[in-house]
């Protein structure tokens, strides 16, 4: 028998010979981020690169990374940028996301004028064959149906849209489904499929789900109690750079008798505080102050408490006050701690008895000669 070969043309070409498209970019980084372990340096690289090649979605999703702070720390400016290119390039996700900034106000004026203009492009887009059942377009319709933007609000229909998007598979749609059977939107509250449905999405990758899952486990609501299981599921989330979640280590920590634990407490507070957030940085700030898992540094104290204070975090504006009247890590200025402690009263979120406190001090700040 005589072996016939094959030219190069003759032979089948596979997915891996074949040149890659914008939407196999696109597919291979979903893969990569949407699990339990998610490889977000690699589908960072992969959206970018379907991006690159015009891909719509990619457009989207690059935002939402931009906008939550997913790989990096979050910016409004370019999660902006980045939806108004997916809108350029007929992504329905990016135009609805367009609308909802104009609605709450987020890196451009607040103008409802404008925000309908977007939704009702958006809801026109979503009845199109191509996109009917896409799960990320049906979930963003589930959400202006809930919040009223371009149409009547109609909880109930974006329940029911919302549950449709979750049993395909949309992490944000099962997320929102279990928000909704937590609290009781238009379902009967359900603690134990909320939980079902946060696995879901916190299985696929979704730091926020990954979060209240652990939150379950802690309070043991829906499932049994279990602090080892709400660490589990903090750290997967505070690996993605969640701050929240890192607050939660931080916090778990920090109740440790042990050394090396309230060590490692500061740098989960570390962590959160250099993403940004406010009470990353007054525990990190109480943790130099103190000398609780670090050596006593009231200067690098005062750094970071100054910072949650420009940020209205009320305990921060207190202990501001606090610095200035004793001089801890700045010199001591009796009107630099009138003018904090007057903000920590006058703070629209109070917490506990601070505005009490600041009250009190200020009082007996401005009775001293």
């Amino acid at each position: 028998m005589v072996k016939v070969e094959e030219t190069e043309e003759d032979k089948p070409v596979s997915d891996t010979q074949r040149e890659m498209t914008g939407e196999d970019y696109f597919r291979l980084a979903e893969s990569q981020a949407r699990k339990l372990y998610p490889d977000l340096e690699s589908a960072w690289e992969n959206y970018n690169q379907a991006a690159e090649m015009g891909y719509s979605r990619a457009f989207s999703v690059i935002g939402r990374h931009y906008y939550y702070g997913i790989y990096m720390n979050p910016s409004i400016e370019n999660a902006l940028r980045c939806y108004k290119k997916a809108a350029a390039h007929g992504d329905p996700v990016g135009i609805y996301q367009l609308g909802n900034f104009y609605q709450e106000g987020i890196g451009l004026p607040r103008n409802s004028k404008k925000a309908k203009e977007y939704f009702e492009r958006f809801l026109k887009m979503a009845k199109q064959e191509e996109f009917r059942n896409d799960p990320q377009v049906m979930t963003c319709v589930a959400l202006v149906y809930m919040n009223g933007g371009g149409v009547k609000k109609d909880e109930k229909k974006a329940v029911q849209i919302m549950r449709q998007s979750a049993e395909m598979g949309d992490p944000l749609a099962q997320h929102n489904l279990a928000v909704c059977l937590r609290d009781g939107v238009e379902v009967e509250k359900s603690p134990e499929q909320a939980c079902r449905w946060f696995r879901k999405a916190a299985e696929q990758g979704r730091a926020i789900s990954q979060l209240l899952l652990g939150m379950c486990y802690e309070d043991g609501e829906g499932v049994p109690k279990s602090s080892d299981k709400a660490v589990e599921w903090y750290e997967h989330a505070a690996e993605q750079g969640y701050p929240d979640a890192q607050l939660k280590l931080g916090w778990y920590y920090q109740k440790s008798d042990f050394v090396s634990s309230r060590r490692e407490a500061v740098e989960w507070f570390r962590k959160a505080a250099e993403r940004g957030s406010a009470e990353g940085q007054m525990c990190l700030g109480s943790c130099y102050q103190l000398g609780d898992g670090v050596p006593q540094d009231f200067d690098e104290a005062f750094h970071w408490i100054q910072l949650a204070a420009e940020q209205d975090l009320q305990l921060a504006q207190f202990a501001m006050g606090m610095c200035y009247e004793i001089g801890a890590g700045v010199k001591a200025d009796k009107k630099e701690a009138i003018k904090w402690y007057q903000k920590a009263v006058k703070n629209p979120e109070q917490i506990g008895d601070l505005k009490e406190s600041a009250m009190d001090a200020l009082k007996k700040l401005k009775q001293k000669k």
